[in-house]
């Protein structure tokens, strides 16, 4: 139970960071869980992703039952609360019991008794009460204003999206939007190659697969590349297959120029993909352009 608390406490300081202070939930992740056992920075993923990719959904349910607005809530309570309420409605492999247990022990280590017992009692009220429709089935009304909350998507764009597409397509878009991805990297080629990469962090109990979508990426099958000295030399970098994706639709040219280039992932993406010779890296935050050196 140490390990796994750790993930979650992890977890909460994470989104903590991401949602109130402007951090990045996927370089956080990144930079936090090298320690963690594949199994626990899995876990960690899972579940910093899986809340903010449904949080308007946790937030409904939790507010039916919670007797002070979330708004107010001491600092860390509302994540504490979203992390738990995550792994009770998304997660099989964390029983409720422990969720509720671990969450409980967080609230009262952040904020004393009174922290302990508004969580225990938020948490038990909503085990009593039937979960709502889940976000993949196919049940329940299809206006914008209920598939928004089911999926926590913005209401303008699903109305857009039920105009343009229809129920069903637009349902087909909120399921494969809401799906957890996959751990992707990219190689980076001025130090080796792809299949040289892959064997490097077999080697080393890291399971990878080649993507189709990019020459350059692999996605992670098993194990923590983080951990690995190949990552601390520079050998790859984290990046979704999207991002790389991207890159790749742009034309080869001498000069790209990123207007919003911080952390530098698509640039770097750009330039080793061959789409351009250099790079002219620019961003509206100091603090963050310093993410690109």
């Amino acid at each position: 139970m140490r390990t796994a608390a750790t993930a979650r406490t992890l977890a909460v300081e994470i989104l903590r960071e991401t949602l109130e202070r402007g951090g990045r939930a996927t370089a956080l992740l990144t930079e936090r869980s090298p320690e963690l056992s594949a199994e626990d920075g899995d876990l960690l993923r899972r579940i910093v992703l899986g809340v903010l990719r449904n949080r308007a959904r946790l937030d409904e349910e939790l507010s039916a039952v919670c007797r002070a607005p979330l708004s107010r809530l001491a600092p860390d309570l509302k994540e504490i609360l979203e992390v738990a309420l995550y792994q009770i409605r998304y997660l099989d492999r964390v029983p409720a019991y422990a969720a509720v247990d671990e969450a409980v022990a967080h609230a009262k280590s952040s904020g004393g008794r009174g922290a302990a017992g508004l969580v225990n009692a938020v948490l038990r009220n909503l085990l009593r009460l039937p979960p709502p429709p889940s976000g993949e089935a196919r049940d329940g009304p299809a206006d914008a204003a209920a598939l928004s909350l089911r999926f926590s998507h913005p209401r303008f764009l699903v109305a857009r999206w039920l105009a343009r597409f229809g129920t069903e397509a637009t349902l087909s878009i909120l399921e494969a939007d809401n799906a957890a991805s996959g751990l992707d990297l990219i190689t980076n080629a001025r130090r080796t190659s792809r299949e040289a990469l892959a064997a490097g962090l077999s080697a080393e109990g890291v399971a990878t697969r080649p993507s189709p979508l990019s020459p350059l990426a692999l996605t992670v099958v098993s194990g923590n590349p983080l951990r690995s000295p190949l990552f601390a030399a520079g050998h790859f970098a984290i990046q979704d297959l999207a991002s790389q994706a991207l890159a790749l639709l742009l034309p080869a040219g001498d000069t790209l120029v990123d207007l919003a280039a911080a952390p530098g992932g698509k640039s770097f993406s750009a330039l080793l993909l061959g789409r351009a010779r250099r790079s002219v890296a620019l961003d509206r935050s100091v603090r963050r352009l310093r993410l690109v050196r």
